[in-house]
């Protein structure tokens, strides 16, 4: 987790050092090496030890998506902000349009990223959205994050040094004739829809979630953002984000249609909704990692007092075998305590496996 931490608690570079340890951080794929991964269920707690105090979280590992949506709480005079990870596991570039939207649907700003092969950013959302004007004052509203290519992605929420996992990014899915959005002469777009959306999500949410230990009575007091270190990096492989202009994150054919209400452009979603309805297999990202039954950790993290505890629960009727292999933001491996790679862990039939990346 630890670009994705580091730039979700502020906008500004922060060091990777803390504690006189090098935060490490990049995501996690684990693939089964025996059986084809059924029954086999990915649950990550990431944590950071602050003082006497530790913070936790925990996600299920990211389903791939090409069309999904984070919710966004910012206000920079407090420290409260979202960090968002996404990790591109395909073997070709992704471009993806991220869109924010405020409290009332209204499209606030939009950027595109270009994100390479096997490569991973994580950015809060302020800086993803550098010089806009939406976070002038507090702000509530949705990210979209849009791809021909699927993606994993992850969101967390920040204020200060408490931090929460937000719910696991499902697909959303549009039928081929559902209108997506509509404009009318020179006027911005609208997302206005004759159908309906749908959400499909594949992993179950955490039946609990612990920020702060149980003995502490509120949130620890509101620091500034420089004081704060997190796994976030600030230098992702990620080309300059570029702002774009009436464009939403649905995008297809276009038909103009007249009514009695005037003239009408519609676009209707095409790949989208065909890739949502099949289902995503996660891609091969090298020999004998990846593929049909891998699944993805966004965000792990190492050292600095930032650390992932990984659990596998095998609910199948026999035992199998995985193995995770851990990779930077650039896609290169990531040197953790052990390695950039645990190339078999026995699982038994009813039971767990737990790897931490904790130095030691």
């Amino acid at each position: 987790m630890k670009a994705l931490l580091c730039a979700f608690l502020s906008a500004i570079a922060i060091p990777l050092v803390s504690f006189g340890q090098t935060i490490q951080s990049g995501y996690a794929v684990i693939t089964p090496v025996s059986g084809t991964g059924g029954g086999l269920s990915v649950t990550e707690i990431y944590g950071e030890q602050v003082g006497s105090n530790f913070f936790q979280s925990s996600v299920t590992a990211s389903p791939l998506v090409t069309l999904t949506s984070v919710v966004v709480n910012v206000n920079t005079t407090t420290g409260i902000n979202t960090g968002v990870a996404i990790v591109n596991p395909n073997n070709a570039v992704a471009v993806i349009t991220l869109t924010l939207s405020n409290q009332g649907g209204v499209t606030t700003d939009t950027r595109t990223i270009t994100l390479g092969a096997h490569q991973q950013i994580s950015r809060f959302v302020t800086e993803l959205f550098s010089g806009t004007s939406s976070f002038s004052t507090p702000m509530t509203g949705l990210l979209f994050v849009s791809s021909a290519q699927p993606l994993g992605v992850l969101g967390l929420a920040f204020n200060g040094f408490s931090f929460t996992s937000l719910p696991v990014a499902s697909q959303i899915s549009v039928n081929n004739t559902t209108v997506a959005a509509v404009s009318v002469g020179n006027q911005p777009v609208v997302a206005t829809f004759s159908g309906s959306f749908s959400t499909q999500t594949t992993s179950p949410l955490p039946s609990t979630i612990t920020q702060i230990p149980s003995t502490i009575p509120a949130l620890v007091p509101q620091q500034l953002t420089t004081s704060i270190t997190t796994p976030l990096t600030g230098v992702a492989p990620v080309t300059a984000v570029t702002p774009l202009s009436g464009v939403t994150p649905l995008t297809g054919s276009t038909t103009t249609l007249t009514g009695t209400t005037g003239q009408v452009t519609v676009t209707t979603p095409t790949s989208t909704a065909s890739q949502a309805t099949a289902g995503i297999v996660f891609p091969q990202l090298f020999v004998g990692v990846g593929g049909p039954g891998a699944q993805l950790l966004a965000q792990v993290v190492s050292g600095g007092g930032w650390v992932s505890q990984i659990m596998i629960s095998n609910t199948s009727g026999v035992t199998q075998t995985v193995r995770i292999d851990f990779f930077d933001p650039f896609g290169g491996p990531l040197p953790l305590p052990f390695g950039p790679t645990l190339p078999s862990i026995v699982i038994a039939s009813g039971g767990v496996a737990t790897v931490t990346t904790a130095v030691q």
